[in-house]
């Protein structure tokens, strides 16, 4: 690992860090982005010259720009504004998940402009590569034309992000260590990139409200969970694993090997499993009240309860944003999961919300593009 930076790693930053504020809240002159980065005016002006070579950003002088960006016209010059060109480029995000694949495409801006889903797909290797082609062909037959930059994966399971790979995916069969990637790069030509997808649904949450610390947890087939501090994502291969962290020391036996795992008691495929029933049969059993399936959804309650505060209490943040498709099975566990974290966690205070598990795809798009731009001085 590089423990300094050379002059191409200080333009490569510097690059990154102008596009990324045009970006997030552009139109702004030149003078504001000194202002904001504190960089000079001179890396500036060259930063944002070759901004507007790749065409990445554009001019505007209109009135429209200089109210937008609040700023005080100067006497006698129409300011000179840069913002993001959100017609002309795209990325692209996919998310692969045991609930299902989703892919959208994303201007510079931020903004969706398409979307594909597709049911779950994942019973073998293969499979679940056709699936994840079919949809990158679905998705880039809607672009018109248009340039794609780059392509964002955020899937399910153990992941490297740094190398591209994807160790494991839950329950599909010789899904190991396989260069996603680079299979995806070699097949449409894209530079892709590949990320926890905890991690994609937790940056596209916090990025509009400027949350800078919080657990993400998903819910749905399995439990993942991202964990941000100081407006930065944690990642380390293997970390945050909490759906393999014990619950019931003397529990059930898991799919990983371990007795009494939290994906056992509170995912969909772990109730499922362990009632012997289809998940969807499970939740409308319990919102009939039959009290046997009832008390599968308190137990879950208890246990992510349990996890959620002790990984709380461990990492000393106090946010909790809980996404996936157990959500909208809510009714049947979330007062409950609140009220067992309140009274576990006493004076340590948690605040929940809830965000759509659909940002994973998005997410996976934005974190490509800042990826991306780190290299726009090459």
């Amino acid at each position: 690992m590089k423990k300094y930076l050379n002059q191409q790693d200080m333009k490569d930053r510097n690059s990154t860090n102008v596009f990324r504020l045009i970006r997030k809240q552009g139109p702004l002159t030149r003078r504001q982005i000194e202002a904001e980065t504190g960089l000079s005016w001179g890396a500036v002006s060259n930063v944002t010259a070759r901004l507007l070579e790749l065409g990445y950003v554009r001019e505007r002088r209109d009135a429209d720009a200089a109210q937008t960006a609040s700023a005080q016209m100067v006497a006698g010059r129409t300011p000179i504004y840069l913002e993001a060109d959100d017609e002309t480029y795209f990325v692209i995000g996919l998310d692969l998940n045991g609930a299902g694949l989703r892919a959208v495409r994303m201007n510079l801006c931020g903004e969706v402009v398409d979307t594909v889903t597709a049911p779950a797909c994942h019973g073998d290797r293969e499979t679940l590569l056709q699936a994840t082609r079919d949809l990158m062909r679905a998705i880039l037959d809607g672009a018109d034309g248009k340039r794609v930059l780059c392509v964002g994966v955020a899937i399910q399971g153990e992941v490297d992000a740094q190398n591209g790979i994807s160790i494991r995916f839950p329950r599909c069969r010789g899904w190991h260590d396989v260069p996603l990637a680079t299979i995806l790069e070699e097949e449409f030509g894209l530079p892709t990139f590949l990320e926890h997808d905890p991690n994609c649904t937790l940056f596209a949450h916090s990025a509009p409200s400027g949350l800078d610390e919080a657990i993400l947890l998903r819910i749905d087939s399995g439990i993942g969970m991202a964990v941000m501090m100081n407006g930065r994502i944690f990642e380390r291969l293997g970390a945050f694993e909490l759906g393999h962290t014990c619950v019931r020391p003397q529990g059930a036996l898991c799919a990983c090997g371990s007795r009494g795992c939290l994906e056992l008691y509170a995912s969909m495929t772990g109730l499922s499993e362990r009632a012997g029933v289809p998940f969807d049969e499970l939740a409308d059993r319990a919102r009939h009240g039959d009290a046997d399936t009832v008390a599968y959804f308190r137990e879950m309650a208890e246990c992510l309860a349990l996890a959620t505060v002790n990984a709380a209490r461990l990492l000393n943040v106090r946010t909790v944003v809980l996404c996936g498709d157990m959500l909208e099975m809510r009714d049947l566990f979330y007062d409950r999961l609140i009220a067992e974290s309140t009274r576990l966690a006493r004076d340590f205070r948690l605040s929940f919300s809830v965000t759509d598990v659909a940002n994973a795809a998005l997410g996976g798009a934005m974190i490509a593009l800042e990826r991306y731009s780190l290299h726009l001085e090459g």
